[in-house]
């Protein structure tokens, strides 16, 4: 069973289990909640020499939705970047505005370099991309995930019948990925696109 993050749920979920599995050019896994952070900064601390870059997939407000007035009806986010970054100031971000991030359950992030990525996404799924990721699955074993060829990820079993629930994950001060987009803005950050959902 998955330990999910706050804003992240699947009405009947006993099916899966923590644990990655290889494809080409990607380590697909889902996490515990608890997990996700060992993770991530273990990705970082094995590029700690390199500079890095932070992307945040965040959906649009009611009011952006508004104004986009998509025809069919779909949702938007805006992708937003901040670049060249160091592991120290990546670690530091994940202190203050880690919670948030790894509990949302609406949006996705992550941080990338020139030779890999490591993501977060809905429903506990963490990915990395690399042409290398044989050598990556250092960073999943150092943390006590187990490899699964046959891992089956939350979207092997969201259907009709057994709906997942995506929300807004608010920490005890009120803050929220909104939140985040305001605070980074002053370091740099910046919107690249607006994109369907």
């Amino acid at each position: 069973m998955i330990n999910w993050i706050k804003g992240a749920k699947i009405q009947n979920s006993k099916i899966l289990s923590e644990g990655y599995k290889l494809e080409e050019n990607s380590i697909v896994s889902v996490l515990n909640a608890e997990s996700i952070i060992k993770v991530i900064e273990s990705f970082i601390e094995y590029y700690e020499t390199q500079r890095f870059f932070f992307f945040f997939e965040v959906p649009c407000t009611i009011d952006e939705e508004k104004k986009l007035k998509s025809s069919d009806g779909n949702l938007h986010k805006n992708i937003y970047y901040l670049d060249n970054i160091g592991a120290d100031d990546i670690l530091k971000m994940l202190e203050l505005f880690g919670e948030i991030l790894i509990n949302d359950g609406v949006s996705a992030f992550g941080f990338g370099n020139h030779e890999a990525e490591i993501g977060k996404y809905k429903y506990n799924m963490v990915t990395v991309f690399s042409d290398e990721v044989s050598r990556l699955k250092e960073i999943f074993k150092r943390n006590g995930i187990p490899e699964n060829s046959k891992l089956l990820t939350p979207w092997d079993i969201i259907n009709r019948k057994n709906p997942g629930e995506c929300s807004v994950f608010k920490d005890s001060n009120g803050k929220n990925i909104y939140d985040i987009v305001n605070a980074l803005k002053q370091f740099g950050l910046y919107k690249a696109e607006t994109r369907e959902d």
